[in-house]
């Protein structure tokens, strides 16, 4: 399962909970203190991806998504890197943003997965290694089908 956890939501969940109990003993310099604890912890990200093939693809699909090179980093190697952000995402916008593309299945074989996201003309094929041979799980390389 992919789950992303971003630091500043719990850094303004710590900070809200600091600042009540500040506000509660009047002691402004905590709420000081607790701001700038904020903004320091707020520039970071934490990524958990579960140890599978599947989840490292919508990784970085998402990744993709947001234009996150720093969190992609994470889950791909230069390469597969290179061939999914030298293209740009671009959602459609008819009733708000969505992604052009569905995410279809994830295949295993010998060493590694093949997930395949599908647009109407086009498709986006991730080879993924899984664990086979001692070696970590990364998408390895991005194909792209279609104008």
């Amino acid at each position: 399962m992919n789950r992303r956890l971003n630091a500043g939501a719990l850094a303004l969940v710590t900070a809200a909970a600091l600042v009540l109990g500040a506000c509660s003993s009047g002691d402004k310099k905590a709420a000081t203190t607790t701001t700038k604890a904020r903004t320091t912890t707020t520039a970071a990200t934490v990524t958990t991806v579960a140890n599978n093939p599947e989840a490292y693809a919508k990784a970085l699909y998402a990744d993709w998504q947001r234009n996150d090179k720093t969190a992609a980093h994470q889950v791909a190697s230069e390469l597969a890197m290179s061939q999914m952000f030298g293209v740009a995402y671009l959602p459609i916008n008819d009733q708000g943003p969505k992604s052009p593309y569905t995410f279809q299945s994830c295949e295993g074989a010998a060493g590694s997965f093949v997930c395949t996201w599908n647009a109407d003309t086009r498709q986006i094929q991730m080879t993924v290694r899984d664990t086979t041979g001692g070696q970590p799980i990364q998408v390895t390389q991005v194909l792209r089908d279609g104008p």
